[in-house]
């Protein structure tokens, strides 16, 4: 954990120790067509994209002694920016070149302790028992390796906090930026995360931070677990 009175520099350090020598994503052609849209949803500040904080994410911290965290998939950096005003330090990544540079730019301008790397998790060296929280909004492809990989990147104490669809969205008339979304049950997700002492682990229906039906909601599911001490 970080003090207060660590200097910023000295935890700009700490981000340059965790970053991977090379910076650069490898791509299929397949997922040369992810970047290049996600990019232009970017680029282009496309209307429905969130840009407050999750609010989930905002109650699950609040008393929570600020640390180093992960957020995959981050974005514009709603909620790397927002952690890192709190006092966290963050490394940030996504495939977007364009989502990389627009939280840098505003990180730099805020002189906020936020590092954004174009990454892929699955390209991503996670460094062991580094990270006090690991952020993971809205992703919904996580491969039973990408977790294993997550959890062994907590330190003890260490905590994972996801929201996502829950799986009843199959039945639910909601469309998503790129395409009907995809979700996740209970007992999936338990079991993606089964190194950890679930905290939390809750289908709600409540207004997504994405995309939501004609009553103004989705049903989602929201998820916190920590690294045994």
């Amino acid at each position: 954990m970080h003090t207060e009175s660590e200097s910023l520099l000295t935890r700009r350090g700490l981000l340059s120790a965790l970053l991977p020598a090379a910076c650069c994503v490898c791509q299929t052609a397949a997922g040369q067509s992810a970047v290049e849209r996600w990019d232009s949803v970017y680029r282009q500040r496309h209307p429905r994209l969130p840009v407050q904080p999750s609010q989930f994410l905002v109650q699950s911290i609040d008393g929570i002694k600020p640390g180093l965290a992960l957020d995959v998939g981050m974005g514009q950096g709603r909620n790397a920016l927002y952690l890192a005003r709190a006092g966290w330090t963050v490394v940030g990544i996504d495939i977007s070149a364009e989502a990389v540079r627009q939280v840098n730019d505003r990180a730099q301008r805020e002189r906020l302790s936020v590092r954004a790397l174009q990454q892929s998790l699955q390209d991503y060296a996670l460094p062991a028992a580094s990270f006090d929280l690991i952020l993971l909004m809205y992703l919904h492809n996580l491969q039973r390796a990408d977790t294993q990989r997550l959890q062994r990147a907590l330190r003890p104490g260490g905590r994972v906090l996801l929201e996502a669809y829950h799986v009843d969205v199959a039945h639910a008339d909601i469309s998503a930026i790129t395409g009907v979304p995809r979700g996740y049950s209970e007992q999936e997700i338990k079991a993606l995360f089964d190194g950890l002492t679930v905290q939390v682990c809750q289908r709600v229906d409540a207004r997504s931070d994405w995309s939501n039906g004609p009553q103004g909601t989705a049903p989602l599911l929201r998820f916190t677990a920590a690294r045994p001490r």
